[in-house]
């Protein structure tokens, strides 16, 4: 589904996903993911949405995204 694995965890609470950036709406990958999580059960976590290809090369982790999935 998005084309950066693993996803990163903070606290149990924010789950990080990888996207490229104007290839990917970042809201709709938000969205997404929180339906996965609620089809898994997990309805405590939060999703951010960052551009995994300035991560790669700037370690820039600016945010493009949230859901709080509730």
């Amino acid at each position: 589904e998005f084309p950066a694995r693993p996803v990163w965890w903070h606290d149990d609470s924010v789950m990080a996903i990888g996207v490229i950036e104007g290839q990917v709406n970042p809201h709709h990958a938000a969205a997404t993911a929180c339906k996965v999580l609620a089809e898994k059960g997990i309805q405590t976590v939060s999703v951010e949405v960052y551009d995994i290809v300035k991560i790669q090369k700037e370690e820039d982790w600016e945010k493009l995204a949230a859901d709080p999935c509730r």
